[in-house]
């Protein structure tokens, strides 16, 4: 095994392992003890393939692609001068390996990102430190705590 990840776009031939890999992140344990069964549920219903194939046509997707199998995907979208991050998904058997900070530095260097000056996201509380890391803060003295398909998030906001 060569081991190297590419960050790529998204292609139909991806979708069963970019289904794969967002319901094995959304089963991981500590998602799992801050969110209720109820909520995990509609959140893999929000990720069907359907769903996957609707989001790569109206956004730009891109997968952490490992030795032809691909290990994590995520999503930028314009919407009213703002990029907007969608979804970031790590498989859990290979987080560790910076493949968050590559595809995060994929999303920042998208033609999308490139036209605004702020990157925004919703991340669930878990992710909240790594988004931190990667330079995100929450806007103002309040973190502005949100639902979003039924799970509790938090907005923050990156300058580009």
């Amino acid at each position: 095994m060569k081991n190297d990840i590419i960050i790529r776009r998204f292609e139909e031939k991806d979708l069963d392992d970019v289904h794969e890999t967002i319901a094995q992140a959304l089963e991981t344990a500590a998602i799992s003890k801050v969110y209720e069964p109820e909520k995990l549920e509609i959140w893999h219903e929000s990720y069907s393939k359907k769903c996957i194939l609707g989001l790569s046509k109206l956004r730009h997707l891109y997968v952490a692609d490992l030795d032809g199998k691909v290990v994590g995907c995520a999503a930028v979208s314009y919407d009213e001068s703002k990029a907007f991050v969608s979804c970031v998904y790590i498989n859990n058997n290979y987080q560790g390996m910076g493949i968050g900070r590559k595809l995060i530095t994929a999303l920042e260097n998208d033609e999308i990102s490139q036209k605004t000056k702020k990157m925004f996201l919703h991340a669930v509380l878990t992710a909240k430190k790594f988004y931190e890391k990667m330079g995100f803060h929450i806007e103002g003295d309040f973190p502005e705590i949100t639902d979003d398909n039924g799970v509790e998030v938090v907005l923050l906001i990156k300058e580009l």
